[in-house]
């Protein structure tokens, strides 16, 4: 064990140790900030669009678009529960907190963000 160390001693630069300790503390960093990070607590619908519903994460419950189409708020997690879209690939997505959910048919949208942006404006 001893004898690898001292051959990559002799392979490895300053540099290369140097560039190695960087990298790592960027990675702890980035999973130090991703656990303590604010987590998401509202979703936005979006139909064509246009907001349709802004739902709280904090609340489980069931939202109906239409007939064919229902959202699931469940433990601060979303998905698409019931669709008539061809493939159901909206549904295959389960659940989310931060990636949004998309389904191409029906033209809808959700999206995740941690403040309650009632003045929100869409184009």
């Amino acid at each position: 064990m001893l004898k690898h160390l001292s051959v990559l001693r002799r392979e490895l630069s300053f540099a290369d140790f140097i560039l190695i300790i960087v990298l790592c503390a960027i990675s702890f960093f980035m999973i130090y900030k991703q656990h303590f990070e604010e987590k998401n607590t509202y979703a936005s619908v979006f139909k064509k669009g246009i907001l349709i519903k802004r739902l709280p994460l904090s609340s489980d419950c069931v939202f109906r678009i239409n007939e064919n189409f229902v959202i699931e708020i469940k433990s601060g997690k979303a998905r698409v529960k019931e669709t008539d879209c061809p493939g159901k690939y909206c549904v295959k997505q389960g659940w989310s907190d931060n990636i949004p959910l998309i389904c191409v048919p029906n033209e809808t949208v959700i999206q995740f963000d941690k403040k309650d942006n009632s003045l929100l404006i869409t184009y």
